[in-house]
């Protein structure tokens, strides 16, 4: 059984190996390699979090990409990119009771 100390540790991985997919894999800000903009897609983590933790399809994962493109960042990726995107993110192993 995992403990609270477990489950955190997970939960911390998780944060980090999503927060370092949107910045190598997404990257609509174009800010990857720029340290002063290590944190960029920090925000955008929990919610992406949250959609795969409770495995909610491929194309909301891909929505909520276009979202905050639309709305915080002014840029758009093709839908082909985010679906890219969208199953690596599926596929870091997040899933229901694992954070």
């Amino acid at each position: 059984m995992a403990t609270v100390r477990d489950r955190a540790r997970t939960f911390e991985y998780l944060h980090r190996a999503i927060h370092l997919t949107l910045q190598s894999d997404w990257d609509p800000a174009d800010v990857n390699g720029e340290p002063y903009a290590a944190q960029e897609y920090g925000q955008y983590v929990p919610g992406i979090h949250r959609l795969l933790r409770y495995k909610r399809p491929l194309s909301e994962l891909v929505t909520y990409l276009a979202r905050v493109e639309a709305q915080y960042l002014g840029r758009g990726s093709s839908r082909a990119e985010l679906e890219a995107v969208a199953q690596k993110l599926q596929g870091l192993g997040v899933g229901r009771g694992s954070g």
